[in-house]
């Protein structure tokens, strides 16, 4: 530092600065350091003034330095609920294995249905008006019905009937003859029926209904 004195004949004294007398520092904020006021005298005979000189000083103050934590949270999205569509239909699956057979269920009532059964009739009726040789066929347009009918056929020849055969009032065997809607066949060889033999076939069906 140099002072100019101008009263003394124009001389320039050189002063010297004297040692910093005291330096304190004190913390006033959280950031920010200020040290005290500081004194730098000087002795220059400047008309007999001493030059004094203060200066503030501010000291920086160490951050310390705070580690980041970061939490951690789950966050739940809420979706709203989308009405009113409809998806396409996709492919039908593959078949799955049988599953095990259930239990067996309880007995179920007892119910005992009332049956009617009838059994149903027809005779048709045929006379030999010459000696015939057998075997022969009789077609059924020659027999004549209970009512004394001309017919075309024998009804009544299923599975739920059965027929018989009288040749002059005399059942016989099965084995002797064949019925069929459009004929009658009698099978014994070397015999004869004569003329004015009645020939008649009788036939019984069974029919039944169930009333409840």
């Amino acid at each position: 530092m140099w002072c100019d004195n101008s009263n003394k004949k124009n001389r320039i004294t050189q002063v010297k600065n004297k040692p910093l007398l005291k330096e304190i520092c004190t913390l006033k904020k959280k950031s920010i350091r200020v040290t005290a006021k500081l004194k730098l005298k000087s002795s220059c005979i400047c008309q007999n003034k001493v030059c004094k000189k203060i200066t503030n000083i501010a000291c920086p103050v160490e951050r310390k330095k705070r580690k980041r934590v970061i939490s951690k949270r789950k966050i739940f999205i809420r979706l709203e609920p989308v009405i009113n569509v409809t998806a396409p239909q996709g492919p039908q699956g593959l078949q799955g294995p049988q599953g095990l057979q259930g239990i067996q269920g309880p007995t179920g009532p007892v119910i005992n249905p009332l049956v009617s059964s009838m059994l149903t009739a027809k005779r048709y009726f045929f006379i030999a008006s010459t000696d015939i040789p057998l075997p022969t066929e009789i077609p059924a347009n020659q027999f004549i019905n209970d009512s004394s009918e001309s017919i075309t056929e024998f009804i009544d020849l299923d599975k739920n009937s059965y027929a018989n055969l009288y040749i002059n009032g005399i059942m016989q065997d099965g084995n002797s003859y064949r019925l069929s809607s459009t004929n009658l066949t009698i099978i014994p060889n070397h015999d004869i029926i004569f003329a004015g033999t009645p020939i008649v076939i009788e036939t019984v069906r069974l029919s039944v209904q169930l009333i409840s």
